[in-house]
Formats: C-alpha cells, structure tokens, sequence
C-alpha cells in the first residue's frame, strides 16, 4: 500500500520515467497537449465541419498516431 509519506519519491519516479519516454521519443514535453487543453480548439474545428483538421491538430498537438488522434477527436466528439 502507499503511504502519502511514499508520494513525493514515487511522483520523482514517474516524472524521471515520463523525461526518459519524451527523450526516446524525440518529443519536447512542453510542447505535448492534453486532450482537455485541445478541446476547445478541436471543437471549432469540428463546428466548421473540418474532422480531419481536427485529426490533424491532435497529431501535431500531441504526437499521437493517426488512428489514436482520430479516437481523441472522436471522444472529444461524443463529449460535445
């Protein structure tokens, strides 16, 4: 079980583990967005009729695959 003694070691673990996936991936962590952070932006991509666009976003956005974008914008769809 953990302890909240336990957190503070256990949240410098993941974010080391987190910089080492960032680094092997190429990916500038600043630079990655949530999914709640892109909504309001695929949103309006989405109200204009442009799903690609808003597949398009998440990708650059994120770093994500085409089939994993599309599944975002598609929740992000259903969450309307």
């Amino acid at each position: 079980m953990v302890t909240e003694a336990d957190l503070p070691r256990r949240l410098a673990e993941l974010e080391r583990r987190m910089d080492l996936l960032f680094d092997r991936l190429k990916l500038d962590a600043s630079q990655v967005r949530s999914e709640a952070e892109l909504a309001p932006a695929v949103r309006a991509l989405l109200d204009r009729g442009d799903k690609p666009g808003a597949i398009a976003l998440v990708r650059e956005q994120t770093g994500m695959d085409q089939p994993e974008a599309k599944r975002t914008v598609e929740q992000i769809m259903g969450g309307s």
